[in-house]
């Protein structure tokens, strides 16, 4: 599916924004504080596809939206983003403070926004990416993309001027020294604690031009970070004090393998600190794997000079292949505090080869990586319904009203569990041969009072947004009692518990927090047999309408 989408998108003509989408997106009005303008509209529980050509650098800025109606900062929920074949990441925006409110006109709504951006460095070539806004987002996500191209370098031309030969005596040619090595640093310091808690994980890297490099085998690009130390019971250690906005970048050449030691900082006075921490690994600026470092505060380790603490050590290798590479190491939003890396380069004798390792093949090797979001259909929701029933055994109808619950299953797609309990009560005449009477007829007036209760399997099928629709059949019991008056007497059979199956069809229209009803449902039940009504059938068609309201986004659409 992946290579036929990139084939259409390379057969057609590329577009003035430098990328296409499908499906194509609303417009979204902004107005306000820092409020980004050539918004788009992306819709709860829609995807969207953008196809690009690299090299390019991308910037995708968020939206996120939220009601106002809070004086407390609100969740706006996230985003999940799938580049090419890597796992999905998610996004989770922080929570929007009141005050900075923002008018969409695609809603209609007032909201309290928060705007969180990404940069994405993207490869020569053809690149697919997918948008889907989570499951908080009941609001959806206001989203700007801007491409900027990046100038792909030519091969250096070779010389073509005439060379006229130099008969002079040639001077004397003094060999500069070589520039000192990088220090490679002390051995890793080991916690007895976390030895067991130490994942491998590997990638492999692409080509690139080659060009000089330390005598270590890599350098830094751009100045290098400064220098944390950290002591333990094997005496102190030096290592890079990496931090969240700057990463690390690295030039390595091979063939070799970067080992990367890592100590996330933890802080228990700083709650973000203490969350795992996602590192991506992008060689020559693709990206092969990210890496959860979920280890706790070491007990035996300590920084010197910091208030936080090193997380037990996790390792990180990566293959480089021979050549020139740019090896380049990224956080997530919840190293608040940054990390400390130590990088080093372990080249291969002559006589080994370099090890090539897929990506999907590094995926599993890494156990803690950030797996994709499942995506569901539909939301966990209650609503509540009114209308009619028909009882099979009955000439007339009357009124129902239905308690409605929904909770989509992930695992299994668009299939959801329902729980419906309702009430319903129908009264009817009928006339009856009575050899008592002088018309040789009488009148009973019957009234039938049911409460079903009913569990359902529910498929939710592939409609566009915002109409829904739900399939659904099951079983459960039904309370039922019928009274019967005919002249001066009267009976009552007593409350009865029957055996009842259902099928319903439910047509859903996403409005507002949730969505309206229209529910059709088909019973069949035991016969009822209470004092004198006998093989009566209680069940029958009921036709409700009503309103859900549902919890994590809108129901409705594909």
């Amino acid at each position: 599916m992946l290579s036929a989408l990139l084939f259409v998108a390379l057969l057609q003509p590329a577009p003035a924004a430098g990328y296409t989408l499908t499906p194509s997106l609303t417009p979204l009005a902004l107005t306000g504080d820092d409020a980004p303008a050539d918004a788009l509209w992306l819709a709860p529980k829609k995807k969207v596809t953008v196809v690009l050509s690299g090299p390019t650098k991308l910037t995708l800025t968020f939206v996120g939206l939220a009601d106002k109606k809070s004086k407390k900062p609100v969740t706006t929920g996230g985003v999940t983003v799938k580049v090419d074949r890597e796992a999905a990441t998610q996004i989770v925006f922080a929570k929007a403070v009141p005050g900075l409110e923002v008018t969409t006109k695609a809603t209609g709504a007032v909201a309290a926004a928060v705007v969180e951006k990404r940069d994405l460095a993207l490869g020569v070539g053809p690149h697919l990416l997918q948008i889907s806004p989570g499951p908080g987002a009941k609001h959806g996500v206001g989203l700007v993309i801007t491409t900027t191209p990046e100038a792909v370098a030519p091969p250096p031309s070779p010389p073509t001027a005439e060379v006229t030969p130099d008969t002079s005596p040639a001077p004397e040619v003094v060999a500069a020294p070589p520039p000192p090595p990088l220090p490679a640093g002390p051995a890793p310091v080991e916690s007895t604690t976390g030895a067991a808690a130490e994942p491998d994980i590997m990638a492999g890297p692409a080509a690139t031009p080659a060009s000089a490099v330390d005598a270590a085998g890599y350098t830094f690009i751009g100045p290098p970070p400064p220098l944390a130390t950290i002591v333990g019971p094997r005496g102190n250690d030096k290592l890079l004090k990496v931090s969240l906005a700057e990463g690390l970048e690295l030039q390595a050449v091979g063939p070799g393998t970067m080992v990367f030691t890592i100590h996330a900082h933890r802080d228990p006075a700083v709650q973000e600190s203490m969350q795992p921490v996602i590192v991506g690994v992008l060689v020559d600026e693709i990206l092969i794997q990210t890496l959860s470092v979920d280890q706790p505060p070491s007990n035996e380790l300590r920084f010197e000079g910091e208030t936080y603490t090193p997380a037990v050590r996790v390792t990180l290798r990566v293959p480089v292949e021979p050549g020139l590479h740019r090896v380049r190491l990224t956080l997530s939003d919840s190293a608040v505090l940054g990390a400390s890396i130590r990088p080093e380069l372990q080249p291969l004798a002559p006589s080994e080869e370099p090890s090539v390792v897929s990506a999907e093949m590094a995926r599993a090797r890494d156990l803690r990586a950030q797996a994709p979001a499942v995506e569901t259909h539909g939301n966990t929701g209650v609503g509540l319904l009114v209308g009619g029933q028909l009882p099979a055994s009955l000439g007339a109808a009357g009124f129902a009203a239905q308690l409605d619950a929904s909770f989509p299953i992930p695992v299994v797609g668009r299939l959801a569990a329902g729980l419906s309990v309702a009430f319903a009560q129908v009264s009817d005449s009928i006339r009856y041969a009575d050899p008592r009477s002088r018309s040789g007829a009488s009148t009973a007036d019957i009234r039938l009072r049911t409460v079903p209760i009913l569990v359902e399997a529910r498929f939710a099928a592939p409609v566009s947004d915002p109409f829904g629709v739900e399939v659904g059949a099951g079983g459960g019991v039904m309370l039922a009692s019928a009274a019967v008056e005919s002249g001066d007497a009267s009976a009552n059979g007593g409350l009865k518990a029957l055996g009842t199956a259902v099928l319903q069809t439910t047509v859903l229209f996403g409005i507002g927090p949730g969505a309206v009803l229209a529910k059709v449902q088909g019973m069949v039940s035991q016969p009822l047999n209470a004092g004198v009504v006998r093989n009566f059938s209680p069940a029958g068609v009921s036709v409700t309408l009503g309103y859900r309201l549902t919890f994590g986004g809108r129901s409705g659409g594909a």
